[in-house]
């Protein structure tokens, strides 16, 4: 019964020397007498795996607040274009409401001078006064349709700008 305690008993041994020793312990006490630097050298490779690890930590967190100032910065500007937008389409509709209070004046006009042609010779002047009107208005008409016109194209263009920033957003 003594042989069979003896197999049983785990015989530790020393990874640097080989020395066996009965105990765990014996074999921890031996190693920090006999071998310190075994010790220091695998705490120092722990040091250097955790700052390396510490240094990607902060990498990521300060990419992540990066990114995330990114977005924020995306989505102010897209609030932006937005507000930029409605703006330009209240501006279409206001240009588009001068085209026709104009398109309105400019046929009042040509009644009035329709009915002036009784007589000319009084009203000759009066005539050539609003036929510069005339003119004038229809200048103006096409003043307005090329603001109109480059109004629709810029919201075309900020409304495209607004898709993309959305995309990005939602990348």
């Amino acid at each position: 019964m003594a042989e069979s305690e003896d197999e049983e008993q785990e015989i530790y041994e020393c990874p640097i020397c080989d020395e066996e020793f009965d105990t765990e312990s014996g074999l921890s006490i031996h190693e920090g007498q006999m071998h310190p630097n075994k010790q220091i050298d695998e705490l120092e490779d722990l040091v250097d795996t955790f700052e390396e690890e510490t240094d990607k930590a902060l990498d990521i967190k300060k990419e992540k607040e990066s990114l995330k100032q990114r977005v924020d910065s995306l989505r102010d500007e897209k609030e932006e274009l937005e507000e930029t937008v409605d703006d330009l389409k209240d501006t279409q509709e206001k240009l588009k409401e001068g085209i026709e209070e104009k398109d309105d004046k400019v046929q009042e006009l040509k009644s009035k001078v329709g009915n002036l042609r009784d007589d000319r010779e009084e009203l000759k002047s009066e005539k050539h006064s609003m036929e510069r009107k005339i003119d004038d208005l229809e200048n103006e008409k096409e003043s307005l349709k090329k603001s109109l016109e480059k109004t629709e194209e810029l919201m075309l263009k900020l409304k495209h700008q607004v898709k993309e920033f959305n995309e990005e957003i939602d990348e």
